[in-house]
């Protein structure tokens, strides 16, 4: 049998070509003296193409997704769809998969991983490959939606993420007979929310930035951090909620772009030797930055972290005390005159604990941790 051992042209070539040259191979050579191996590769080739068994020429070109393709992607939940939306993509803006893969450089093999089915996809192989089809802008924004649905991870824009409950933050007590309040209790601003809008700024000036709000059960630090959030709802930043885990996921890692809030509440169940890298990544990364890491911790956790995450948490802490004291009461009290549930937790909490009985956790016992110290 013939082998075809040298490659010409720019390559590589279809599997179905490669099969056929097995076939016929030797009967080329043969009937055409003088002509070599390579020679009859590439006569192959041609033949193969002009009879649109190669090159798929009967499909229809476009340099970018139509309206119709781009709506489709809405559709889209499972990676085999994903896939085929690519292939399809692909094959209106080049005669072949492996037309594609010439002309944009990339591997045969690469190409099928991208256009098939399983977790193989990468947002930078699929933002690759949207480039090289000349996707519009807009449409890009469509297939970033479409990936983060199949990657299974909860990213929204920030503006969009109106449920306080869902990020963590602990419902608050009823009052008898109260007027139709909020459903949040009005927010007491503290001393340590001037370092948390500090940080949130650093942010959003292009500085990566992450911030651990470290206290006892119960003591504000998610609250904290939810209205920290809402400075951000008027401007272009996005919202990812990886669960326990992911974070350290490489598909979920391709998910965080430029201006993006990463919510870890209770970091501690987030923490692993890959979470922890990928943090380190994610704040010194120049195509990511900036973004924003906005995490809780309880003290009794802080104080087990071993020696790297220890590190970590304590360049980014920020101490929420469980009591009010001093002008943070103060506060307090000129805040309930606008809200009764405020009003009741200043009048009958015990020692300052002001955020622990609006959430119904009044009878949790002073400890060591209400002084937070880091």
């Amino acid at each position: 049998m013939t082998e075809k051992t040298t490659q010409t042209g720019p390559g590589p070539y279809d599997e179905f070509a490669r099969r056929v040259f097995e076939a016929v191979g030797d009967h080329l050579v043969a009937h055409h003296p003088g002509i070599g191996t390579d020679a009859a590769w590439t006569r192959l080739q041609d033949a193969l193409s002009e009879t649109r068994v190669l090159d798929h020429e009967d499909e229809p070109t476009a340099q970018s997704a139509d309206s119709e393709a781009t709506s489709s992607l809405e559709d889209i939940r499972t990676s085999r769809q994903l896939g085929d939306a690519l292939k399809d993509l692909i094959l209106r803006s080049y005669r072949s998969l492996s037309a594609f893969a010439r002309e944009s450089g990339s591997r045969v093999s690469e190409v099928h991983l991208l256009t098939g089915e399983g977790n193989m996809h990468s947002w930078a192989a699929i933002e690759r490959a949207l480039d090289s089809c000349n996707v519009r802008p807009p449409d890009v924004i469509a297939w970033w939606r479409a990936y983060v649905r199949v990657v299974g991870v909860q990213y929204v824009p920030v503006a969009m993420a109106t449920d306080a409950f869902d990020l963590g933050v602990h419902p608050p007590i009823s009052v008898a007979a109260e007027p139709a309040v909020p459903t949040l209790p009005r927010y007491v601003a503290r001393a340590h929310d001037i370092r948390v809008r500090d940080s949130v700024r650093r942010a959003v000036g292009g500085t990566s930035t992450m911030i651990v709000a470290v206290g006892d059960a119960q003591a504000g630090k998610t609250r904290t951090l939810w209205e920290a959030l809402q400075r951000l709802a008027s401007q272009d930043w996005h919202l990812l909620k990886p669960a326990a885990g992911e974070l350290s996921h490489p598909q979920v890692f391709e998910c965080v772009c430029p201006r993006t809030v990463i919510w870890l509440d209770d970091l501690d169940i987030h923490l692993d030797a890959l979470t922890l890298r990928t943090i380190d990544r994610l704040l010194t990364s120049h195509s990511q930055n900036p973004v924003l890491i906005l995490a809780t911790l309880r003290v009794n956790r802080y104080r087990q972290l071993d020696a790297a995450a220890h590190r970590l948490v304590t360049s980014s802490a920020v101490a929420v005390p469980g009591a009010f004291t001093g002008p943070d009461l103060v506060a307090a009290r000129v805040v309930a005159a606008m809200d009764p549930r405020v009003a009741m937790a200043v009048e009958h909490a015990d020692e300052g604990r002001i955020a622990q009985y609006l959430t119904g956790a009044h009878e949790v016992p002073v400890g060591p941790g209400d002084l937070v110290r880091i």
